[in-house]
């Protein structure tokens, strides 16, 4: 078959990673301090910059706090939003919230179950293998946006990257993840070097905007890394308690517009015929 111009091969891969020695790897690595995130960071909606005022960033929309010494940066008081929820029917309290509040909760709600595979899992390790593998060359300022565990993800990465983690989930206990959406990126445009997606993309309900905040934050020549499965057919999202998309080729090419894709690998994901793990990277055009 054809994928951004090109013919491949849907490869069988069985090497894996371990997980712990991963994590181990990633605590080793460099992390983004507190001061070098400052001069990047802006409000996730109006993008303007922010400074640092005791415990809060200023300069916004309203004043953004830390947790644990990680900017908590959604473009709503995620406080506020989970307050609205929590102990409430969610259906009826849906219709009264902000349009970006609702556009929240599709998220919260979908991501409130066990929505990863377990990192002891065989098919797991294989990812962080392939995604190690596709992250090689990665350098400079490098921005993974869904980071799940940023020790383990951090982990698949040069030592000497500058890593930043971007998690949409409301704690942010563990160290390196700055809380917020893909969606609304809360960066400067042009501040990073590299942008990470792995595994992530299918999970946000606005992948188009997601893809086009990465490019605004890429500086020129950046380069976009971007893992996801892609499907051939029963691409039914009924039967996904999950993702919010189920890809098609020909979407993720859409999707890309704007990126020179030089390189793509293709492997099969669960012994299955109706989809394929893809893995590719892209610099910003």
């Amino acid at each position: 078959m054809k994928l951004f111009g090109r013919d491949i091969d849907i490869v069988e891969c069985v090497e894996m990673l371990d997980t712990k020695a991963t994590r181990e790897k990633g605590r080793r690595g460099r992390l983004a301090t507190i001061d070098e995130l400052l001069p990047l960071l802006c409000d996730p909606m109006s993008k303007a910059a922010l400074s640092l005022d005791g415990e809060q960033l200023v300069g916004g929309e309203r004043p953004y706090r830390l947790v644990h010494g990680n900017p908590v940066l959604f473009p709503f008081d995620i406080d506020v939003l989970l307050s609205k929820l929590g102990g409430r029917d969610v259906l009826a309290t849906f219709p009264t919230l902000p349009a970006v509040e609702q556009y929240a909760v599709f998220g919260i709600l979908k991501a409130s179950g066990n929505n990863n595979l377990d990192h002891s899992d065989v098919w797991y390790k294989r990812h962080i293998y392939r995604a190690s593998k596709l992250l090689q060359d990665a350098s400079g300022v490098l921005l993974d946006i869904g980071c799940d565990d940023a020790f383990l993800s951090r982990g698949m990465h040069h030592v000497d990257v500058q890593y930043i983690g971007l998690e949409p989930s409301p704690g942010l206990s563990q160290a390196l993840r700055v809380g917020g959406l893909g969606e609304f990126l809360p960066f400067r445009s042009q501040s990073m070097d590299g942008i990470s997606f792995q595994t992530s993309l299918d999970h946000m309900l606005d992948y188009h905007l997601a893809i086009s905040e990465a490019k605004r934050v890429l500086r020129p020549r950046g380069r976009l890394y971007l893992a996801t499965l892609l499907w051939l057919d029963k691409a039914q999202l009924f039967t996904d308690t999950v993702h919010f998309h189920h890809f098609r080729p020909k979407q993720l090419e859409a999707a890309l517009e704007g990126f020179e894709v030089d390189k793509v690998d293709c492997y099969v994901w669960k012994d299955g015929t109706h989809r394929f793990g893809a893995y590719l990277s892209a610099v910003k055009v």
